[in-house]
């Protein structure tokens, strides 16, 4: 297959080199072009422009930081949506619902079929094919996709129509970032009280309260700063987007909202760039 891929971040380096592994033909545009350097040097053909990358291509796939990104790179002389050709374009990057809603609409226009897919997983599950995509779009779609999902992904879950892969990655990262605010609290009230940070962690361990992957960031950073694999600037985005996405229902959140609120103080703190676990020393 001829695939386009726009956003080579950590991420979408990740999983271009899955589909080139999987024999795929896969052009890309990155607006930082030294970001594409490793997927040029594994074959891949490397674009100036985001409609140059889609030209020809079946499926397009977008791993981006927020809808102005996606905005950016879909619009205008240089956008993939003037691209000739039929093709799929599948959006994987973490947005509103309401906004998956709005490209996929403008994308419709323009005859360009769209799926919401962003994806829930680690860098070293985008690296082994392991992450889980949830995706909102018309089922007949889904199915023209699964073929890509299965080489990225170890789960596809269709959750509804346009918008639903969305709402769902909102929910689950709304989950996960509160996790990290609330273990790194419990630590702190402890070791506050004059509990050992070792001993706090080792009765963390043993029950049933944190989940691994919470425990195992509350470990990393007692000894340092941990690899970014999530950065927190991207952490607080996602954030407001929880908050912003309640206040458009009229749902009360008030747990998301005071999440919301450590993130953007972390994020003025200066510590946007490090990974979304140092949100830790913010407190």
């Amino acid at each position: 297959m001829k695939i386009a891929l726009i956003g080579t971040g950590m991420m979408g380096e990740r999983m271009g080199g899955r589909l080139l592994d999987a024999g795929h033909e896969l052009a890309v545009y990155n607006r930082t072009r030294a970001r594409t350097a490793a997927l040029e040097a594994r074959g891949a053909a490397v674009a100036d422009t985001p409609r140059a990358a889609a030209a020809g291509s079946e499926f397009l796939i977008t791993m981006l930081a927020d809808a102005a990104a996606l905005r950016a790179t879909a619009q205008g002389e240089s956008g993939f949506l003037g691209a000739p050709g039929d093709r799929l374009w599948i959006d994987m990057s973490t947005v509103s619902p309401a906004e998956s809603r709005e490209l996929a609409a403008e994308a419709h226009l323009r005859g360009v079929r769209v799926l919401d897919a962003p994806v829930s997983g680690s860098l070293g599950a985008a690296v082994k094919g392991m992450l889980v995509i949830l995706v909102g779009g018309p089922a007949e779609d889904v199915a023209a996709a699964k073929p890509l999902f299965d080489v990225l992904g170890r789960a596809t879950l269709h959750l509804g129509p346009s918008g639903a892969g969305s709402a769902t990655k909102l929910a689950l990262n709304a989950f996960l970032l509160a996790t990290m605010v609330a273990g790194s609290e419990a630590l702190r009230l402890g070791s506050a009280d004059g509990v050992r940070r070792e001993k706090l962690l080792d009765a963390f361990a043993r029950t049933e309260i944190l989940p691994a992957w919470t425990l195992g960031k509350l470990e990393s950073l007692g000894g340092g700063e941990v690899r970014t694999a999530f950065s927190l600037a991207l952490a607080d985005k996602d954030m407001r987007l929880v908050d912003e996405t309640a206040a458009a229902l009229e749902l009360e959140l008030p747990l998301a909202k005071t999440v919301a609120g450590v993130y953007a103080r972390a994020l003025a703190a200066g510590l946007g760039d490090r990974d979304f676990s140092a949100v830790d020393a913010a407190g």
